[in-house]
């Protein structure tokens, strides 16, 4: 018999397993495996904001998480392809730059745009 529980966790695969043929007894093994799921995405580091994205389920929708010194930012929206969402990414990034410092000069979002590079996400399967 297997069971899950929801915690808000990584999620948790318990497994009991009935020894009684082996012991004779009323014994009970408990083991517990972490399910974790690889997702690839991109990251870049622009704005003073690090930026991940990554490719939902979905056919057009993209995640992304903005993260500077005192906030993350968890972000969804809809793009054709990847060049498109690279750029949809980094504009809102600027966008949250320039109204945490003002009216500065900032470099347009086409100097980043082949900066990204591959990392891996590890997340919980629900």
């Amino acid at each position: 018999m297997s069971h899950r529980f929801d915690t808000g966790c990584p999620t948790v695969s318990m497994s009991f397993v009935d020894l009684r043929q082996h012991h004779g007894g009323e014994v009970f093994c408990m083991t517990t495996t972490a399910i974790r799921e690889i997702k690839v995405a991109l990251a870049l580091r622009a704005y003073g904001i690090e930026i991940r994205l990554w490719k939902e389920a979905d056919l057009r929708e993209w995640g992304t998480t903005f993260r500077d010194d005192t906030t993350i930012v968890h972000y969804r929206f809809e793009e054709d392809n990847l060049m498109l969402a690279k750029l949809h990414a980094l504009g809102e990034a600027r966008k949250r730059a320039m109204g945490r410092l003002g009216n500065v000069e900032l470099p347009g979002c086409d100097t980043f745009s082949n900066s990204w590079k591959p990392i891996n996400m590890t997340q919980a399967v629900s």
